[in-house]
């Protein structure tokens, strides 16, 4: 037998623009008519006093302990071998049994028996509690009674939690507490209940560039949504209630693992579970969203009541419109700021052998603390706030980072590349995204000594072919305008020592062209 039961919304928390299912609760096919609160009775039998694990069944209808959210419909259904935490006692007493395991058959019809043999006298009707997901911590039961009534009975988190990847809704099932009973039976037929709400949120990006989202965090004013309950099975109405928990709070986030690149105009949802709660007209909801361009809160007043009852599913819209602040550069970087360099003295020929500088000029280097540009700072930046990509490499022999006195840049004092003994080291700069610019400018602060020089050139695309700018001896700043044929996602910068030794480079930026 499979149940399918759809979750359809009774309340819509509209942070923009909001888009909502209303319908009510529609039972799938078998329907049984036990319910939490109509519970199934029964006149008792005589059944034998000990019941085999493969004798004994009890029925349950609605999620498993693993929910899975179907695309069409968000109908949740079981599946084989899940896991309900069961307790029966006889009718009219608090002779609670221990907490049970019961399992679903192969075939997922929702058909659960014991994994051991139970009791039952003959001639007795016994009431049944049941609770999913069934938590268990190093091999034991966290749930000790039915009546959730101190830690000792166990609790129940709703909380912080964890999307792998944009639309993925499997991680709910952690939070995702059902419930239900049948009173006075020996043939318990049981339709479980949610006790907490599904949001669904729809982020589109209408903001200036493309994103990654790495994490949503809710904050409901002074409103408990999330927390560790303790759930009295044998309440009239089990709920998760705020007075009843080892701790609630009123923000916790949503984590996003394995986010790809949302482009402009494009959407991604993401899924939370929280306890019921009901906004009042005045009272505000809250939703930070991070992205790898910046993050942005959006916020919503009440207009007026707004319930989010258990059991509800629920959808908002919500519209991603930060404006990246562009920066006047698409890159720039003084190599002078929190390097981890061993030479702080000026360097002669004899520190330029031997294994001197052996930490320093081995392949890939780190290059300047990684700032926003805010002005002209210390460190690298790119326009628009994206640094992931780019990296760093030398020639593993002749380039190298120092602190050396550098007279002519006079605005820099402190590390910068140093180019050793012998001509023909190099340092390159890969991966600065160029959005769509094609008229560019490079400038780069030299300081030549010895007939020193330095040659520039760059790739695009992580292309093989480098195209070179002209070569100079001259100290100071140095600027070049250039055209790329076509339109490319990176380009790389490279610097190579063109003449003898003592040549050092810094102040490095890339811009693109006023004429745009």
């Amino acid at each position: 037998m499979k149940r399918t039961f759809k979750i359809l919304c009774a309340a819509m928390l509209a942070l923009a623009v909001v888009g909502c299912e209303n319908g009510p609760i529609e039972d799938g096919d078998n329907n049984l008519n036990g319910t939490p609160e109509d519970p199934t009775e029964q006149e008792p039998g005589a059944e034998d006093p000990i019941v085999g694990p493969n004798d004994f069944v009890l029925h349950a209808t609605l999620p498993a302990s693993r929910t899975i959210l179907n695309s069409d419909n968000f109908s949740v259904s079981w599946e084989a071998n899940d896991e309900l935490a069961v307790f029966y006692c006889p009718t009219g007493t608090a002779e609670y049994s221990n907490n049970l395991l019961f399992n679903n058959d192969a075939e997922a019809t929702g058909k659960f028996t014991p994994n051991s043999s139970i009791t039952l006298a003959d001639g007795v009707n016994y009431d049944w509690y049941v609770l999913l997901p069934r938590r268990v911590t190093s091999g034991k039961a966290e749930l000790v009674t039915p009546k959730g009534e101190s830690k000792e009975d166990g609790y129940f988190p709703i909380g912080a939690a964890e999307q792998n990847g944009y639309g993925s809704s499997t991680h709910i099932s952690k939070n995702d507490i059902m419930v239900g009973k049948a009173l006075n039976t020996r043939n318990p037929e049981i339709a479980l209940k949610h006790l907490a709400v599904l949001h669904k949120f729809t982020v589109t990006n209408n903001s200036n560039v493309p994103i990654i989202i790495s994490k949503l965090t809710f904050n409901s004013g002074d409103k408990p949504i999330f927390g560790t309950f303790w759930i009295d099975l044998t309440a009239e109405e089990p709920k998760l209630d705020p007075a009843k928990a080892n701790g609630t709070f009123t923000e916790r986030a949503l984590t996003v693992q394995n986010g790809e690149e949302l482009a402009i105009g494009a959407s991604a949802d993401f899924y939370i579970v929280t306890a019921p709660f009901t906004l009042n007209a005045g009272d505000t909801f809250k939703v930070k969203i991070d992205t790898n361009n910046g993050s942005q809160t959006l916020e919503k007043v009440a207009p007026a009541t707004i319930e989010f009852a258990a059991g509800t599913y629920n959808t908002a819209k919500l519209e991603y419109n930060y404006e990246v602040e562009f920066a006047d550069h698409l890159y720039y970087e003084t190599f002078n700021t929190s390097m981890k360099v061993s030479q702080t003295t000026a360097f002669d020929v004899s520190q330029h052998t031997g294994s001197t500088l052996t930490s320093n000029n081995k392949g890939e280097f780190v290059p300047a603390t990684i700032t926003n540009y805010n002005g002209y700072k210390d460190g690298l930046s790119v326009y628009d706030g994206n640094t992931s990509a780019i990296t760093y490499s030398c020639d593993g022999t002749n380039a190298c980072l120092s602190k050396n006195v550098a007279t002519a840049i006079t605005h820099v004092t402190g590390t910068y590349v140093w180019f050793r003994k012998s001509t023909g080291g190099y340092i390159q700069v890969d991966g600065i995204k160029l959005h769509g610019h094609q008229n560019l400018v490079l400038s780069y602060v030299q300081n030549i000594g010895n007939g020193g020089a330095v040659s520039a050139s760059y790739s695009v695309d992580g292309g093989a072919n480098w195209t070179p700018f002209t070569t100079t001896n001259a100290n100071g700043t140095h600027e070049f305008s250039f055209s790329l044929n076509e339109v490319a996602e990176t380009i790389s910068l490279r610097f190579t020592e063109a003449g003898s030794n003592n040549v050092r480079v810094d102040d490095i930026k890339l811009t693109w062209a006023e004429a745009e």
